[in-house]
């Protein structure tokens, strides 16, 4: 929707500090070693990516000086696909370091919006091949590449960044990391994972692999339930098949991708420009490759996500013996970086195309498009915890569903059209405070794009939670009730760290002590008003944003490009549905609470005119001001659930959504 501002340009704690001459603008993310700002460079009229080591840090030798080894390392690695350093500073003996402001988002927003044709995959893999390649020659390896480290600029060109745990592959540099394992659990090669001093290139290539894989398909290849048993499944378990995942794909593609994720180094590719010459070999006869994937609407972001699996460093695994690496592979292999194969073959292509369009005509423009892909998302990440049984264990098998085609004239049996359903799928899109895993379930795989939230207050209003479970529940086995036209993304529990408490204000807050419907940009307090008390401490959080719960929830909302947004919550005797509105009398909201409330049979109203209180930092007015339309339903008691209530209310919301989008 238009007129979106990301959550990064809305914090406003931070305005006019400044490191340097950097003048900050807004946090964009934050991690165990940095946090990295929004800032603006006064001298060049520019905005930049401020990256600022962590003030606990700043005084351990070790982890001053990766950061000061980052800085020299991506000055000496000057490649179009590696995100430059503009200056390395210190502030009140902070060190910091100035990058390219990227705007257009992580590579692993992109994969949670959608996976990727392998047509748009490869220009991407292509680029990033040759600043890998590039790396290597220079004897640098990378050890941490994930989607989170690739960004996009303006212009949708991916760029590698967070060079702060590489390896020298010669030379005397003494390694930072001393004998312990150091990565990322769920893209560490087998080598990295058995403790091995003597990385090559090919281990980023492996890595490189998984985030193809994870690309094409929406997940990664190797789940598990700790970093540990996600680390080891990398070194025993087979590689799985992606065209199983995936069959659309060239049948060439399989052993392709097989020999990237190889276990043993020596059967991969030795180059990451072999590995882009292998793939664009199966590209022939298909599709000519879109050069530039269409953008998401993302927010822009550093290289340091919260939503993103932390880089862990671990006490060294018990090594396997292996026979030595042949230390001459890969010398002689012929480097092609960004070479393009076959580009008459897309020029060709296109004129085909074009003369087939004129030969059948105007007709062929109104043929229906065809089903969408079965697959979308499913990031697991390596410490995944599903809430409740229902969720865990959703079928993965297609359904399908028979409908008759309008009789012929004639005496021939009716055609029937096969439709295959979407299974659901769980996904992870970040991480509350303490490291629990915020998931959510998609159904469906329509246009429109209807949000359900419950747990915003799990501990206060634990029936949210449970009305969550129990409409996943419903349509895991009712998938033919949601309209072609529309997505159904349902997050269970946005608030697992709060403690049980019905009704009570301890169960409203997070593992900071933060009531996550205080915390949103729209009349933000840090210390608002709750209950009989004027002012409660720290109830609204140290900014706007400030916690990762609310700010993975914000990002994911916007990143789906959201048709509407419903959070279950509690309570009021009569049931209560109240739309949102930052700004008086301008509201997007009250259509989706007229639906809602009308078909639950719940009262209709503004909660903040029935109780005369102004509420401070609320979710759904924030959305709205955003014009994504988004309601608070308060169930009838704390941990009731309503549910034939409910499910009447999602139905009637569902078929006006799908009526809008065929025009109805």
């Amino acid at each position: 929707m238009s007129g979106r501002r990301t959550i990064a340009t809305m914090s406003k704690a931070l305005t006019r500090k400044k490191y340097g001459r950097y003048e900050i603008e807004s946090e964009l993310g934050r991690g165990g070693m940095a946090t990295v700002y929004l800032a603006h460079d006064p001298r060049f009229g520019r905005k930049v990516a401020l990256k600022v080591m962590s003030h606990a840090l700043r005084d351990d030798p070790t982890f001053r000086g990766r950061f000061e080894r980052e800085a020299r390392i991506i000055a000496t690695l000057e490649h179009p696909a590696i995100v430059p350093v503009y200056d390395y500073g210190e502030s009140d003996g902070q060190p910091f370091l100035v990058m390219r402001y990227m705007p257009g988002g992580t590579l692993a927003d992109r994969i949670i919006a959608r996976p990727f044709s392998l047509e748009a995959a490869v220009p991407i893999i292509q680029r990033l091949a040759g600043a890998l390649d590039h790396a290597h020659q220079q004897g640098v390896i990378h050890r941490d590449l994930k989607p989170g480290n690739i960004l996009f600029d303006q212009y949708n060109n991916a760029f590698l960044t967070d060079f702060g745990i590489v390896k020298l592959a010669h030379g005397g540099t003494v390694s930072l990391t001393g004998s312990g394992v150091i990565g990322t659990p769920a893209y560490m090669s087998p080598e990295q994972i058995h403790g091995e001093k003597s990385l090559d290139g090919r281990s980023d290539i492996y890595t490189l692999g998984i985030i193809l894989f994870e690309m094409l398909t929406g997940r990664k290849p190797y789940r598990a339930e700790t970093p540990i048993k996600q680390m080891m499944a990398h070194v025993l378990t087979p590689t799985p098949s992606i065209r199983a995942l995936k069959p659309d794909l060239p049948e060439a593609f399989e052993p392709v991708m097989q020999r990237v994720l190889a276990k043993e180094r020596d059967e991969r590719f030795a180059t990451a420009a072999e590995l882009t010459e292998a793939i664009s070999q199966t590209l022939y006869g298909l599709a000519l490759p879109s050069l530039q994937e269409e953008p998401t609407p993302a927010r822009a972001q550093p290289p340091i996500e919260p939503e993103e699996t932390p880089t862990v460093a671990l006490a060294t695994p018990p090594v396997v013996a292996e026979p030595e690496p042949n230390p001459n592979a890969g010398k002689n292999a012929k480097v092609v970086g960004q070479k393009r194969p076959f580009r008459w073959y897309y020029w060709l292509f296109l004129g085909v195309l074009f003369v087939a369009a004129v030969a059948v005509g105007a007709n062929f423009l109104n043929q229906p498009d065809p089903t969408p892909t079965a697959q979308r998302i499913e990031l697991v990440l390596p410490t995944q915890i599903v809430v409740e049984t229902a969720v865990a264990n959703l079928p993965t098998a297609p359904f399908n569903t028979t409908a008759t085609s309008p009789p012929t004239p004639t005496a021939q049996p009716t055609p029937t059209q096969t439709v295959a359903l979407v299974a659901p799928v769980v996904s992870t899109f970040g991480q509350s405070v303490s490291g629990t895993p915020l998931e959510v379930v998609r159904l469906g795989s329509g246009p429109q794009t209807l949000v359900f939230i419950g747990g915003l207050h799990a501990g206060f209003a634990p029936g949210s939670v449970e009305l969550a479970n129990q409409v996943v529940a419903h349509y895991t086995e009712n998938l033919a009730n949601i309209p072609p036209e529309i997505t159904l993304l349902i997050i269970p529990n946005a608030n697992p760290d709060s403690p049980r408490a019905p009704g009570q204000l301890a169960g409203r807050l997070n593992a900071n002590g933060v009531d996550l419907n205080r915390n949103w940009d729209c009349r933000w307090l840090a210390n608002p008003p709750w209950g009989s008390e004027e002012a409660v401490e720290g109830l609204g959080g140290s900014a706007p944003f400030s916690e990762p719960e609310v700010r993975s929830l914000s990002n994911f909302i916007v990143a789906q490009e959201s048709t509407a947004v419903i959070f279950w919550q509690a309570r009021s005797v009569e049931g209560l549905v109240s739309p949102g509105e930052c700004v008086e009398g301008n509201s997007v909201s009250q259509p989706l609470a007229d639906i809602y409330g009308g078909a639950a049979g719940y009262r209709i109203g503004d909660f903040e005119e029935l109780v005369n209180t102004q509420v401070f930092g609320d979710a759904t007015n924030w959305l709205d001001s955003q014009g994504i339309p988004a309601i608070s339903v308060l169930v009838t008691d704390y941990t009731a659930t309503d549910f034939a209530e409910n499910l009447a209310a999602i139905e009637a919301v569902m078929a006006f959504y799908a009526n809008e989008e065929v025009g109805q």
